[in-house]
């Protein structure tokens, strides 16, 4: 009678630790498949976004691991801007020893161009080991308000609220180039005229933040490996100025631009890229035409302008 009371004790202990380990075997799956994005690929949490006065200094060797970041890989624009434009250009940034620097210009509410350069950057990682900070900018305060609740708060990404552009470079490398057809609406000469003479307006009324001056922490004495910019329409030659002039960018610095395209004046057609190259002697060009809403561009730049560039001033 012992012997049998004995041995059912210890089918039911069994059993229990049976139940238990099952139990837990079922929510450690659970939650691991919460976390992981539709590629099983990294770990999801949410992403820091730092204010421009806390970003702290990016180590000089490269880190293992790979940060942790949220990827909404269902977002199908940010999945098919990550394959066909950051995967690609990312490729051809040097193998230099440390933590990747990069800098988005035009963060807008977080969920397009951000995500899929954080998912890129991600599978880059992977690829070579070397871990990344995304320092991304957006000049409208109201987006930057948006990708800010959206992103988060743990790192790898820290969103900082200023307009990547210069009062000097706004007055002599924008305003004196929008050559666009007759009109007050979009996207006629007026519009584009209007917005941006009511830049210093919008920054003393608190709807955007001031003009540059955080530098990010890149390992590279302040100097970023990879930038990406997705901006409103002939800012481009005047962002890229600003960066030069702050020293945040050099020849080796690899950038990613939306080609934007729009009818001029004359009605002839004009381009981000062909813009950029009356001021800059454009390096290494590969250009990203296909399966996505708009071109884009990737390119590296001599740091001199070019001579001559005011010829196509209107």
């Amino acid at each position: 009678m012992k012997q049998r009371r004995k041995f059912h004790n210890t089918v039911c202990m069994q059993s229990i630790i049976t139940s238990i380990v099952v139990v837990v075997f079922f929510f450690v799956r659970l939650f691991a498949w919460s976390v992981l994005d539709t590629n099983g690929a990294v770990p999801l949490t949410s992403v820091k976004v730092g204010l421009q006065n806390n970003i702290t200094a990016l180590p000089v060797e490269v880190k293992k691991e790979c940060p942790r970041v949220m990827i909404e890989t269902r977002q199908g624009t940010a999945v098919v801007l990550s394959k066909t434009v950051y995967d690609k250009s990312l490729d051809t940034v040097p193998d230099h020893k440390h933590t990747l620097c990069v800098i988005e210009v035009g963060t807008a509410d977080g969920r397009g161009t951000t995500l899929a350069l954080m998912r890129s950057l991600n599978s880059w990682c992977r690829k070579t080991a070397r871990s990344w900070r995304l320092f991304s900018y957006e000049g409208l305060s109201d987006k930057y308000n948006s990708a800010k609740n959206f992103l988060g708060n743990e790192e790898p990404v820290q969103i900082v609220n200023e307009l990547v552009m210069t009062k000097n470079n706004l007055d002599n490398m924008v305003l004196p180039y929008i050559d666009a057809p007759t009109g007050e609406r979009f996207p006629g000469l007026g519009f584009y005229q209007g917005v941006y003479r009511m830049t210093t307006t919008m920054m003393k009324d608190g709807k955007m933040g001031q003009f540059l001056t955080t530098r990010p922490p890149c390992a590279r004495g302040g100097i970023a490996d990879f930038v990406s910019i997705d901006t409103t329409r002939y800012t481009f030659s005047a962002i890229l100025q600003t960066l030069m002039d702050k020293k945040m960018v050099d020849v080796n610095t690899r950038f990613a631009m939306e080609n934007d395209f729009w009818t001029k004046s004359d009605g002839t057609q004009d381009t981000a890229l062909k813009m950029v190259s009356r001021f800059f002697e454009v390096l290494d060009v590969k250009e990203y035409t296909s399966g996505h809403d708009f071109p884009w561009v990737s390119f590296r730049i001599e740091q001199q302008r070019r001579h001559g560039s005011e010829k196509t001033r209107r």
